[in-house]
This record gives C-alpha cells, sequence and structure tokens, in this order.
C-alpha cells in the first residue's frame, strides 16, 4: 500500500486477452484493476476479452476488483475479502463495461452498490455478504473455504465456467462459488 491507488495488476488502455490467474493480493491499494478511469478515452475500449479468475483477493480498499471501460471480459470464480475496508469497494465498475461477467465470485464484505452491478454487466451467481468465517485465515489471506461454508460449496453456475481452481486442483459435480474448491 502507498496511498495513491496503484493497482496490484493494472491492465492499460488498449490490453486484450489478457489472463489474470491464481495471485494472491493482500493489503494492496487495488487488487486487478481492467482499465483506466482517469483516462478520457471516449469509446475506446481499455481491455478487451480478458480474464481474471481463481484469485484471492485481501483488503484492497481503494478497489479490490476494478472495470473502467471494458469490453467482453470477465470476473470468474475469485474470492474477495474486504469486510471493513474504508471505501467498501469489492468490484467497482465505472464508464461503459460492454458484457462484462461477474460469476461465481465470493465477495466477502459489505454488498456491492447497484451502480456497480447494473448497465451492460451480466452479474449472477456470486455470493456477497461477510463470511469471513467460511475460510481457513482470512487476516492472513488464506481464502480457502472450511466444511461449514455451506452457502459457497456447490453452489457456483452450471455449467462450470471455469476447470479448475486457486490450486489448479479441477472442480468436479457442480463448483464451488469463489476461487477455492473445497476438498
Amino acid at each position: 500500500k502507498t496511498g495513491e491507488g496503484r493497482g496490484a495488476v493494472f491492465i492499460r488502455v488498449g490490453s486484450k486477452n489478457a489472463v489474470v490467474e491464481r495471485n494472491l493480493f493482500l493489503d494492496c491499494d487495488q487488487g486487478v484493476c481492467l482499465g483506466n478511469s482517469a483516462r478520457g478515452d471516449e469509446g475506446t475500449a481499455h481491455a478487451t476479452d480478458c480474464i481474471v479468475r481463481n484469485n484471492f483477493v485481501v483488503r484492497c480498499p481503494e478497489s479490490n476488483l476494478f472495470a473502467s471501460s471494458t469490453k467482453g471480459s470477465q470476473f470468474l470464480h475469485n474470492t474477495v475479502h474486504d469486510p471493513q475496508g474504508r471505501f467498501r469497494r469489492l468490484l467497482r465498475a465505472t464508464g461503459p463495461n460492454e458484457g462484462l461477467v461477474v460469476a461465481g465470485n465470493v465477495f466477502s464484505g459489505p454488498e456491492i452498490s447497484p451502480e456497480n452491478r447494473e448497465g451492460q454487466i451480466t452479474f449472477r451467481d456470486n455470493l456477497n455478504r461477510d463470511v469471513a468465517a467460511y475460510f481457513r485465515d482470512p487476516a492472513q489471506g488464506d481464502l480457502r473455504l472450511v466444511a461449514t461454508a455451506a452457502d459457497a460449496i456447490d453452489r457456483g453456475p452450471e455449467p462450470p465456467l471455469v476447470k479448475d481452481d486457486f490450486e489448479g486442483q479441477p472442480r468436479k459435480g457442480r463448483p464451488d462459488l469463489g476461487a477455492d474448491e473445497f476438498n
């Protein structure tokens, strides 16, 4: 954290087909940023067909996951934990986000505000409330599911959106929500 709002991963204007997966973002200003809201490129897609999947994002108060002027991009099966974030930004979306899909994620913390779920965004099959008790050690960034995570286990989208999880383990049957497939 520097307090300057920089993204740990920042996919810049004009980027295409980037994949961000199997990372732990812990105590950064921002986790994953697709596009740049400070840049006023009207009508230009900042991030096209980018996929952010199977990541653990913990306490990134500026924005845990961020999208600005995306086209055909996806946030799939990520686990975001920031129940006390000062800006309450588990997911933040600005500008047009044509065809943005946000699905199969666990957002542990405050409810994502309606303006970050509307418009050209498909927001489905996500869990969104403080579920810190569902994780092994959220304070240390271990967001692997525990057996009592009833609202996440076997509750993912059908058909599965990704074939494996944060650790590369296969998702079998109906997948779990978030980045970890409970075994």
